[in-house]
């Protein structure tokens, strides 16, 4: 990497790791102990069950990764199913975790509304203007793509 990468940090700063998991054989309790004892999170991610799920608290904050709740990368979320991933989000909250999470079902510019919809239900979250996020071309399509989104963006 050198002279193709550039990293200057002017302060300490504390990192936070989090593990994805794509194999069966994660899924024990030496493991998940062991994230606890460096307090590296287990990374919440929905697969669209192409990998293990799983939801154990091991850190002090909570990473999801949202891949897509039918198909791996394209499908969108329905209102049903950003409801969960609310009752989720508001739970782990409540215990005073740090939350994050990352929409990857972006091949047909499905992530960003699926985002804007499950902040907006969480709270905390209203957009202003949200037209620029999909290509002019695209943006009517997108707008009727989504019913479970309620109002377009």
């Amino acid at each position: 990497m050198k002279g193709r990468s550039y990293l200057r940090i002017n302060e300490s700063r504390p990192l936070q790791h989090a593990v994805e998991i794509r194999h069966e054989s994660f899924r024990s309790a030496e493991f998940t102990s062991l994230l606890r004892k460096w307090n590296i999170a287990l990374v919440v991610a929905d697969t669209a069950g192409k990998w293990p799920f799983m939801e154990d608290v091991t850190a002090n904050f909570v990473y999801s990764r949202l891949h897509g709740d039918k198909e791996l990368y394209v499908s969108g979320y329905t209102s049903d199913a950003l409801d969960l991933w609310a009752r989720r989000v508001r739970a782990w909250r409540k215990k005073r975790l740090g939350v994050y999470v990352y929409f990857d079902n972006d091949v047909k510019v499905r992530a960003p509304f699926d985002a804007i919809a499950l902040a907006r239900s969480v709270g905390g979250f209203e957009p202003q203007d949200v037209s620029g996020i999909v290509p002019a071309r695209s943006r009517e399509k997108a707008r009727t793509s989504w019913p479970a989104m309620g109002s377009r963006p």
